[in-house]
């Protein structure tokens, strides 16, 4: 769990690791927090999570 700095919207991560897979509490978790404007991904890799932090937030990594 974060935030973005520059406006301050709450980011949510959730790790998964092999074949690990949301269980129906964390996925609720996630929807609520995008319903409430929160940023909230799913992450299999450090690489993919990056990825989709930089393209869904506007992020570009120098």
């Amino acid at each position: 769990m974060g935030f973005r700095k520059r406006d301050g919207v709450f980011i949510g991560i959730e790790v998964k690791a092999g074949r690990d897979q949301l269980r129906p509490e964390q996925k609720q978790f996630l929807d609520e927090l995008k319903a409430a404007g929160g940023l909230a991904f799913v992450a299999h890799s450090f690489a993919q999570f990056q990825q989709s932090f930089e393209h869904r937030s506007g992020f570009a990594h120098p």
